[in-house]
């Protein structure tokens, strides 16, 4: 059962709205009465911002768009060392589809009845990877997913980019459900031996995973880019969507909490996402720049998803990414926006602690105030007892991702939705 609640008439792209330029740091801010109210007297000092995650300046879109089924080789220096690692893959042209390999059944076959359709979806964390794997069951090769990259760790000469590799794994199906990373059935003998000779053994990889971790490192030290080894990973794994890194540029989320400055992952991990969150900071933001596969991604979308994800460490690095908001905007694409919470509560990891730092409402219009000025609609959880964000058209569904069924009814949703403001 679902319910819409329009508050307004959407028709096309919203005009550029005005925002504040974006800073480094984000600060706790104090609480607001409403998502208006914040949105009219927040101000931005030289330590601190206001939420959302707003580009610190303008950026050009690149001039020339390449396909990011393209793979860029790393440079000839030492190419004997890498000599052909992985060979190219031939893009993904069978009706294959990865729930083949899912346990368990679809209590929703997916029908394809959107082929036509190509999806952005921006995407971090779990929640955003399970609706990239219902949205492929739907449109296949027509889904894009934008990554956040700002939580990638360097460990043990190894580059780990979580929230990549988390949607690879969920669009191949051999995601680790029970754990929700990694892969099943994944041996970790390699971490084993590790332990046993002394090395820090905190962040766990699979032997599987640290397949993909070694390519992608030894990759990009020879001097290809990060969106070039995801794609060939993706090649290789047989998937049919698109997944690309927000930018090529490095970017870390630091956590400013009660015992001090952290890592995201030593946060996340070693930590166990307890501390109270006192702000966020971005090393490496002003740098970063959309690549030229990602702003092609929303210049063709019909309609671009902001992902169930948390929005402050997931889909808020990706939005501060310069020029990435810009490129949004230009696109013709209505934007729709999927709470997290369900019930109204948030089912994995430390998003309220992240929101209170933000001094925002923990809750669907806690969440649509963070997007204020770039999304057109909402679809929140027909079982949130929170009121919906009043100033948006809200579409109220189940939004439960229990198994492969969930996962394909949500994609079917919000499709569906995005289909009647694209009609609009």
């Amino acid at each position: 059962m679902t319910r819409c609640h329009c508050s307004g008439v959407v028709s096309g792209k919203k005009p550029n709205s005005s925002v504040p330029a974006l800073l480094t740091r984000i600060a706790k801010l104090a609480p607001t009465a409403s998502t208006a109210a914040f949105a009219e007297s927040s101000e931005v000092t030289s330590s601190s911002i206001a939420w959302p995650l707003m580009s610190p300046a303008t950026c050009a879109a690149p001039s020339v768009l390449t396909s990011p089924t393209q793979t860029s080789a790393p440079s000839a220096a030492r190419r004997s060392a890498i000599a052909a690692p992985i060979p190219l893959a031939p893009p993904v042209t069978s009706a294959f589809l990865p729930s083949s390999r899912m346990p368990g059944s679809i209590d929703l076959p997916p029908l394809r009845s959107q082929e036509t359709m190509h999806v952005a979806l921006l995407a971090g964390g779990t929640g955003g990877a399970k609706l990239a794997a219902g949205m492929q069951e739907e449109i296949g090769s027509g889904l894009t997913v934008v990554a956040n990259t700002a939580d990638d760790v360097e460990t043990l000469g190894v580059h780990v980019s979580p929230d990549p590799d988390l949607c690879t794994y969920w669009l191949t199906g051999e995601i680790d459900e029970e754990r929700g990373w990694g892969l099943r059935d994944d041996t970790f003998t390699v971490m084993g031996r590790m332990a046993d000779i002394g090395a820090p053994n905190w962040f766990s990889l699979g032997d599987r995973d640290l397949a993909a971790c070694l390519y992608r490192a030894e990759f990009m030290r020879e001097g290809g880019r990060q969106t070039d080894a995801v794609a060939q990973i993706a090649r290789g794994l047989g998937i049919e969507a698109a997944v690309l890194p927000m930018c090529d540029e490095a970017v870390r989320t630091k956590v400013l909490t009660e015992h001090g400055r952290r890592e995201l992952q030593e946060y996340l991990i070693l930590d166990g996402g307890q501390p109270r969150v006192d702000g966020v900071e971005l090393d490496g933001i002003a740098e970063a720049r959309p690549t030229a596969e990602v702003v092609n991604a929303f210049r063709t979308a019909d309609l671009i998803v902001l992902g169930p994800s948390n929005p402050v460490i997931s889909i808020g690095p990706i939005l501060a990414v310069p020029g990435m908001r810009e490129a949004i905007d230009a696109s013709p694409a209505p934007v729709v926006a999927v709470s997290p919470y369900v019930g109204g509560q948030v089912l994995k990891g430390p998003t309220n602690k992240f929101m209170e730092a933000l001094g925002r409402p923990t809750t669907a219009a806690g969440v649509a105030s963070l997007y204020t000025g770039l999304i057109d609609a909402m679809v929140v959880d027909e079982d949130d007892p929170d009121p919906p964000p009043a100033e948006l058209p809200t579409l109220a569904a189940k939004t439960l991702m229990d198994g492969a069924g969930g996962r394909v009814r949500l994609a079917r949703t919000v499709l569906d939705y995005g289909q009647t403001l694209i009609d609009a």
